[in-house]
C-alpha cells in the first residue's frame, strides 16, 4: 500500500498521544468487591487504586476517605496544603487540609500502579473541580499511560498506535479493524477548526498540551480513514486486473 500522503510524523508527537484512550476516564472494576465507600479495606494498592479512579471519575459531591497514604501529622498536612497553593496559585479556599490529603494521596497511589496526570496534582484539582461543577465525566486526556499492563486491570485504556494498531494495514480486514476500533474511542464532536481556536486562546500550558492531544485524535481518525479507502480502491483494482486476466486466459485456451 502507498505511504504517502498519511505517514504519520510520528518523531514529531508526543509519546503520550499514540495512547488512544477513551474520551472519558472508564474505571472497569466495581470497588463494591472492596468493601464499598468506609475504606478500612483499601490497605492494598491494587483495592484503593480501583477506588480512588471511580472517585475521580464521579459526578457527584466527593466522599473524601481517610486514607492510610495521608500523614497523621494534621499540622504538617496543612503547611503542605498552603505550601502547595502558594506555589500553584490555587485558592486555599477550595482546598481543605481534607481534600488536599486525599488526592495528594491518590496520585501518589496512582503513580505506583503505572498512571499519572499531566500537570500534576493541580491540574488534577482543576479537572475535578470541573467535573463538580458541570457533572461531566473526567477528562482522559491529560493521563499519562506508564504501566499499560498494570493499569489494564482497572482502566480501559484503549489502544496504542502502532502497537495495538498497524501503522500500515497490510489488506483490508486489517484496515478496516483497526478504522473500526478508533472510531469507538474517538467520539468528540468538536470540529479541528474549534481546536486549533481554543488552542490558540489558551495560555495554559498543561490545557494547550490537553488541545493538541484532543486535535492529534480526529486527525488519526482521519488518517486511518483514507488508509482504509486507499486499501479498499487497491484490492478493488487488483480483483478487476486479476478478473481480466482470467478472461484473457479463457479466451486464449478456447
Amino acid at each position: 500500500m502507498a505511504q504517502s500522503g498519511v505517514q504519520a510524523k510520528k518523531d514529531t508527537v508526543d509519546p503520550q498521544y499514540l495512547w488512544i484512550l477513551p474520551e472519558h476516564l472508564k474505571p472497569t472494576m466495581d470497588i463494591s468487591m472492596f468493601g464499598g465507600p468506609r475504606g478500612h479495606v483499601l490497605h492494598d494498592d491494587g483495592s484503593r487504586f480501583a477506588y480512588l479512579l471511580t472517585t475521580l471519575s464521579v459526578t457527584s459531591t466527593e466522599r473524601l476517605l481517610w486514607l492510610d497514604t495521608m500523614p497523621l501529622d494534621i499540622t504538617a498536612l496543612e503547611v503542605e496544603r498552603y505550601r502547595f497553593c502558594a506555589d500553584n496559585d490555587y485558592p486555599a479556599s477550595k482546598l481543605g487540609w481534607r481534600r488536599y490529603g486525599f488526592w495528594n494521596g491518590a496520585l501518589k497511589t496512582f503513580r505506583q500502579l503505572g498512571l499519572d496526570v499531566h500537570g500534576g496534582l493541580r491540574r488534577l484539582l482543576e479537572l475535578r473541580d470541573r467535573v463538580i461543577l458541570t457533572s461531566t465525566s473526567y477528562s482522559a486526556s491529560p493521563l499519562l499511560i506508564g504501566d499499560a499492563e498494570s493499569l489494564r486491570q482497572y482502566m480501559d485504556i484503549g489502544v496504542h498506535l502502532y502497537t495495538d494498531v498497524p501503522e500500515y494495514p497490510k489488506n483490508l480486514d486489517e484496515a478496516a479493524s483497526a478504522y473500526v476500533k478508533l472510531s469507538s474511542l474517538i467520539t468528540e464532536t468538536i470540529t479541528l477548526e474549534e481546536v486549533e481556536k481554543k488552542i490558540q486562546e489558551s495560555t495554559d500550558n498543561n490545557e494547550t498540551w490537553e488541545l493538541k492531544r484532543v486535535k492529534f485524535r480526529p486527525e488519526t481518525k482521519e488518517k486511518y480513514r483514507k488508509i482504509l479507502l486507499e486499501v479498499s480502491q487497491e484490492e478493488f483494482l487488483d480483483q478487476q486486473l486479476q478478473d481480466l486476466r482470467n478472461r484473457k486466459r479463457t479466451r486464449v485456451n478456447e
